[in-house]
């Protein structure tokens, strides 16, 4: 703002200089020669009076360009970041399907996941022994959501090569809140429970029958 009422001033003060009271004191047309020369001096006088007139100007000018811009105080800024402990995992119980006997037409043995009892479908005659669903314990140093991923289903096999099918994997789980796969702990673990469905063949070839699967778990 300083500088363009500067800038307005020194226009003013150059047309105030040609004023008709000016003119009427210096003629343009004359035949007088020493009136001519005092004229060209007097005007002469003018111009430098003009000139001195801007040095003010210039010098304002010239110390406005000097001047320093101002700057902003620096402002400093925190970095926060929290590190926890990975999760750990681990089978604490087998899945296992117990002792059966097939029968002529194909059946099945469902095992249920959260109380590891079996039940026998179609050609399947029995089924005894031990029986127990897949047992895993998650432990987390955090309050975060977990997500849990398994196989929907594994293949069984015998010494002799013969294979056995388990499918419809399904888990539940102890001491979290879960929607789907995603769990939150109501404390420092998750127990989770595997069932599933063995598919037994028409006349089964007799051995013992293992196989495996791998269930993960990760933060979200």
């Amino acid at each position: 703002m300083s500088t363009a009422a500067i800038a307005t001033g020194a226009l003013f003060l150059s047309a105030a200089l040609l004023t008709p009271a000016s003119l009427k004191l210096y003629p343009l047309l004359t035949i007088d020669r020493n009136a001519e020369v005092t004229r060209v001096r007097q005007s002469a006088n003018m111009l430098g009076l003009v000139r001195l007139r801007f040095i003010p100007v210039m010098t304002a000018l010239s110390a406005l360009g000097a001047l320093t811009p101002a700057s902003a105080a620096p402002v400093s800024g925190t970095i926060n970041f929290t590190v926890v402990a990975p999760l750990s995992i681990t089978k604490t119980q087998d899945m296992n399907f117990g002792t059966l006997v097939p029968g002529a037409t194909a059946g099945t043995v469902v095992l249920n996941a959260s109380t590891g009892v079996v039940s026998p479908t179609g050609g399947v005659l029995t089924v005894s022994g031990v029986t127990s669903a897949a047992q895993f314990l998650l432990t987390s140093q955090s309050a975060l959501y977990v997500v849990i991923s398994y196989p929907a289903a594994t293949t069984l096999t015998n010494a002799g090569g013969t294979t056995m099918a388990v499918n419809n994997i399904t888990w539940t789980n102890i001491a979290a809140l879960c929607l789907g796969n995603t769990c939150l702990p109501l404390g420092n673990s998750i127990t989770a429970k595997f069932g599933g469905t063995l598919n037994v063949a028409a006349n089964q070839s007799p051995g013992v029958y293992a196989g495996t699967y791998i269930v993960t778990a990760n933060f979200q």
